[in-house]
Order: C-alpha cells, then sequence, then structure tokens
C-alpha cells in the first residue's frame, strides 16, 4: 500500500509540473509498465481527478486546478 500511494503522488507531481511526457515516457520515469500508467491514471480519474492529455506539450495535466491529498484516519470502535 505504501509504495502504491507513493507512487500516485509521483505521478500526480508529474501531472502537476505538466512533466509526464508520453506514457511510454512517464512508464520509464516511474520504472513501471505502460499498463500500469494506464491503471493509474485511470483509478486517479475515478477519484474525480480531472486528467487529460495535451499533445502540443506532450505530458498529462490536470484540466483543472486540483491536487492529490492522501490521508488516513482512524477511530475507535464503539462496542
Amino acid at each position: 500500500m505504501k509504495k502504491y500511494i507513493q507512487r500516485l503522488k509521483n505521478i500526480d507531481n508529474l501531472i502537476q509540473t505538466q512533466n509526464t511526457g508520453s506514457p511510454k515516457e512517464l512508464a520509464k520515469k516511474m520504472n513501471m509498465s505502460e499498463r500500469m500508467i494506464y491503471r493509474y491514471l485511470h483509478n486517479l480519474r475515478g477519484l474525480g481527478a480531472p486528467i487529460s492529455y495535451n499533445y502540443e506539450k506532450r505530458s498529462y495535466m490536470y484540466t483543472d486546478n486540483v491536487f492529490l491529498k492522501v490521508a488516513f484516519e482512524y477511530q475507535a470502535k464503539e462496542n
């Protein structure tokens, strides 16, 4: 789980800076398969992230002003 979250944060950072490159280049930067990149992007979109690919900039980008926030909350169970 920790590795997954770190990868999400890294992909988010590259999207924020519009420095992902093509899907193949992003896969190389992340040391992942291209297929896994598409899965991560699909998951981010499923969480509501407005991601599109800009062919002029050769990068994924957010179409709205958003950021990724990952948080966990623990609560005591009621008996």
